[in-house]
């Protein structure tokens, strides 16, 4: 049995863990059952939503267990707080219980999964630094690649850079090339590869075809996002468009860079048909939704906060009958 200060920082990192195994309950309920969708939003608040979702087990679980460790302090955000969020045993903390071993298993499960994220992380920029050598620099900042197969993409994490082979050079004429250019430095200035990995961490704590959902929806918000900053610098869309098509078509046989799809930002192979109809469309998109977004934070917050040590109780009372 361990008591004191450190007691109540092994209990509030418990209710962490329950917390976010919580929301990535919710979270992938809601998404079987679609009772949210962010179609109708624009690329960019749609790029938020899905970085706060990304975010959310950690956000919500923090602030739980923030209320939870104020109710019993003299900020308490009520009078009565700490009887109502029934935090009995906030000084009290047994290794040897299922409590314990919850904790260690989570613990083990989320290091597991950014140690192998972050060797993966490394493996990739080992990989990223060989096809630079490869590389040759042209005058706007492209580096071009003698490959016989067509290509541009965005890779690298720290220093991203813009990559187009030979092959889609020689086909493409000087205006479909500064698209294509304009599109790719986009994706470099934003560091959309290492954000795609941070992401792709953040989301690796939920069920596999909800971790493919969100990690698809990231990579067309990205791709919409970097079309849209070249449809205001080259004004006529249908030419953009025109181009997207083009690279699709010349670009059929994959290129192999050795490389993951996670780690690449790719011009011409990542939903095609959904970018044209986005970049063509008039409609008006919906903005980021701030006040929902407030509002589920503190229910959900409270509710674990509420919730952890009833559950523990249950838990408890299960294995004793």
């Amino acid at each position: 049995m361990i008591y004191g200060e450190l007691a109540i920082i092994l209990n509030l990192l418990s209710l962490t863990a329950f917390s976010v195994l919580l929301i990535v309950i919710v979270v992938s309920i809601f998404s079987k059952i679609k009772v949210f969708t962010v179609k109708h939003h624009s690329a960019s608040s749609r790029r938020r939503i899905l970085w706060l979702v990304a975010l959310s087990p950690w956000i919500i679980a923090l602030f739980a267990a923030t209320l939870a460790l104020l109710s019993g302090s003299q900020y308490a955000p009520f009078p009565g707080a700490f009887d109502l969020f029934h935090w009995h045993h906030s000084q009290e903390f047994l290794f040897n219980s299922w409590h314990g071993l919850s904790l260690a298993f989570a613990f083990v499960y989320v290091s597991f999964l950014v140690i192998r994220n972050v060797n993966r992380l490394i493996q990739i920029s080992r990989q990223t630094n060989l096809l630079h050598i490869l590389a040759d620099q042209d005058n706007d900042g492209f580096y071009q690649l003698d490959v016989d197969a067509p290509a541009a993409f965005t890779a690298g994490y720290s220093h991203p850079r813009c990559y187009i082979t030979s092959a889609l050079r020689n086909q493409l004429d000087q205006e479909e090339y500064d698209i294509v250019h304009l599109h790719e430095k986009e994706h470099a200035r934003r560091y959309d590869p290492l954000k795609k990995w941070l992401f792709q961490l953040l989301i690796a704590i939920f069920p596999f075809g909800l971790f493919h959902h969100l990690n698809q929806s990231m990579v067309l918000a990205m791709e919409q996002n970097a079309d849209s900053a070249v449809s205001r610098l080259v004004k006529d869309k249908s030419r953009i468009a025109e181009t997207l098509l083009k690279v699709r078509r010349l670009t059929l046989i994959p290129f192999d860079t050795s490389l993951e799809e996670s780690a690449v930002c790719h011009y011409g192979q990542d939903h095609i048909q959904e970018r044209i109809s986005y970049l063509l469309s008039d409609e008006k998109q919906k903005p980021f939704p701030v006040f929902q977004v407030i509002v589920a934070t503190i229910v959900m917050s409270t509710i674990c906060a509420f919730s952890a040590d009833a559950f523990h109780h249950v838990i408890e009372y299960s294995f004793s009958h």
